[in-house]
């Protein structure tokens, strides 16, 4: 297993639809496992495929449960015993060729959320957008339906923060980053945020663990430890990567599908301060 580089935003893989997956062969499973070690590294609680430069429609994801947004709702949204109602029954998976159905329910329990998006519980991030988070408002649950590496069928019901994991990652197989769906100020704050670093072109990259941020120019991708309107205890924070130090750009991985590059959310295991390897 290897990590990847996770690309930055402006790699064209990003924004794009990616393509369904036509085989469910060893060098599939070898993309998922190489997927999953990145995501651990990074840290973050899932990762599309995408983000690692490969423009096939998967996405892994593993969360302990536990944030902020699960803590403040747990109890209108029964996560206690939802595996006993039917959802959040898989904590952890791979899906490829996904479909998603969105739950609303916005004469319930979606009734209790503020008016606007809740930057406490509310604010989410993305390893393609280092450095920031903004609140984003998503739907309280989500049918996830698909196949696993081995083509067998997968069908995860999802309530709370796993249902939000779900939605990011999937966007990210349609060609859309969270940042695309915020509201004013957010969003001219991460478009001045990614401005001022020099990112939004290709090839700029940064690889969990070993400490590299890679951009065209080679000159310094600027990055400042810069938080979002707030700095999350709800570990979906996207704090902080790791040192980083230039390199070249990102090359594609030999036997992987596709080109290479890489996204992830940011982490939501109920951490008070997510360390942001990511």
């Amino acid at each position: 297993m290897s990590v990847l580089p996770i690309c930055i935003t402006g790699e064209p893989v990003l924004h794009r639809v990616a393509d369904p997956v036509e085989s469910f062969d060893s060098t599939l499973r070898d993309l998922v496992a190489d997927m999953i070690e990145t995501m651990h590294a990074a840290p973050g609680v899932g990762l599309a495929a995408p983000q690692v430069g490969v423009g096939l429609q998967l996405f892994v994801w593993s969360y302990r449960g536990g944030g902020a947004f699960d803590r403040r709702y747990k109890d209108i949204l029964g996560l206690d015993d939802g595996a006993a109602r039917g959802y959040n029954s898989a904590m952890s998976g791979v899906v490829v060729n996904p479909t998603l159905e969105l739950v609303w329910d916005n004469d319930g329990v979606g009734a209790i959320l503020p008016t606007q998006p809740d930057m406490t519980n509310e604010s989410e991030g993305c390893l393609s957008v280092p450095g920031v988070q903004y609140p984003l408002r998503r739907a309280l649950g989500a049918i996830l339906r698909g196949y696993d590496a081995d083509g067998n069928v997968v069908r995860v019901a999802a309530r709370g923060w796993l249902a939000r994991i779900f939605q990011h990652e999937y966007d990210h197989l349609r060609g859309t980053l969270y940042v695309d769906r915020l509201d004013t100020p957010y969003r001219e704050s991460s478009r001045a945020h990614v401005a001022e670093r020099g990112w939004g072109i290709p090839g700029c990259t940064w690889t969990p663990g070993g400490a590299s941020l890679a951009h065209p120019s080679q000159g310094p991708c600027m990055y400042a430890e810069v938080s979002g309107p707030r700095s999350p205890a709800n570990g979906s924070s996207c704090a902080r990567p790791p040192s980083l130090r230039v390199s070249g750009p990102s090359r594609p991985r030999a036997g992987t599908p596709g080109r290479a590059n890489a996204i992830c959310l940011c982490r939501a295991d109920g951490k008070a301060e997510p360390q942001y390897g990511r």
